[in-house]
């Protein structure tokens, strides 16, 4: 039997009582951000087969509610802008974001946002948002997740050619993602191999509850106080672009989205986190105000606006060991530095 949780509760438990972990007394005078991505009902989580990217709405309301009773809590812009002008309020500043682009924003996660009040920041990939298509790695997890379902051998097969020394499993879905993104080492090479597993095991139908949010979408939350940021142009990992490509993922994506949505797009979030000194620099040079990473930890005065900390949070990051919300556990996991 592992002592880890229990430990883990009783110290959190006490920091909390001590007041240390309190964020008006750690995180005082710091930014922070905290970062989601999917809001799915229970079901449809049970059915995305990238659970661990995905809060109910229910989850998201408890760790929301509790963010807001600690934070001054706004858009990424809002939250950065105030942050440089020497804004230090009682509750912290912190920035609610949210990746990829993805319908269930809207649907499940907007209607928890208005009733506690709040804004936020929606990172989107634009060439998604036009053609309605699923981002890589959602192609990759729902067409194993079929397969699974209907042909393993022919998910085994297909995956041999990704990593033939050691071939993952099939059911092994967030695995195999990261497989591709390691061995994969350009986005054409990545979308040969996704085009081959589809035809290998077949597209699976869509699940009507899945989709992108599009300019309609984009242009309703710009309207209602939100924050429309870019994610890139297509959702390459940025390193792996040659230098004209990456300055046509950062400069198309901000001229279609101000194109189609209206407003300027100043925040720009590195797709997979993935980001080094070239992307940086390509990034200043494509104007934007403030970039973020998915590098966990908080932001002190005089950190790189363009290499900003956040910190992605689960429900399984909020809980106790018996799957209680715990606010004493999410003030632990927002005030870490480290991963």
């Amino acid at each position: 039997m592992s002592f880890y949780p229990l430990a883990r509760d009783v110290g959190s438990a006490v920091l909390q009582r001590s007041g240390w972990s309190a964020p008006r007394r750690r995180l005082r005078g710091k930014l922070s951000i905290a970062t989601f991505h999917r809001v799915l009902s229970e079901a449809e989580r049970a059915e995305y087969p990238l659970p661990d990217l995905a809060v109910t709405p229910e989850e998201l309301a408890r760790i929301l509610e509790s963010l807001a009773s600690e934070f001054s809590c706004g858009t990424l812009q809002e939250a950065m802008e105030r942050w440089t002008a020497g804004d230090d309020p009682e509750r912290p500043l912190l920035a609610i974001t949210f990746d990829d682009g993805q319908l269930d924003n809207v649907t499940r996660a907007v209607p928890v946002l208005d009733a506690l009040g709040l804004k936020a920041s929606f990172f989107v990939v634009s060439a998604a948002a036009e053609s309605g298509q699923m981002l890589w790695h959602d192609r990759i997890a729902f067409a194993l997740a079929s397969a699974t379902r209907r042909d393993l051998s022919a998910a085994q097969t297909a995956l041999a050619e990704l990593s033939p020394e050691s071939p993952p499993d099939a059911r092994e879905v967030a695995r195999v993602v990261e497989l591709a993104k390691q061995r994969l080492t350009s986005a054409a090479q990545r979308e040969v191999w996704i085009r081959r597993l589809e035809n290998a095991l077949g597209t699976p139908p869509r699940p009507a509850w899945d989709g992108m949010l599009r300019f309609t979408h984009l242009q309703s939350l710009r309207e209602a106080g939100h924050e429309i940021g870019s994610h890139s142009f297509s959702h390459p990992l940025l390193p792996q672009c040659s230098d004209l490509e990456l300055a046509q993922e950062l400069a198309e994506s901000k001229r279609q989205l101000e194109r189609e949505v209206g407003g300027t797009v100043t925040s720009f979030c590195y797709p997979n986190g993935s980001w080094d000194a070239r992307v940086l620099e390509a990034t200043r040079r494509a104007d934007y105000a403030r970039a973020v990473t998915t590098q966990h930890g908080w932001n002190a005065r005089g950190a790189e606006p363009l290499a900003l900390r956040r910190c992605d949070l689960t429900y399984a990051h909020c809980v106790d060991r018996h799957g209680h919300f715990s606010p004493a556990r999410l003030a632990l996991r927002l005030g870490r530095t480290g991963t």
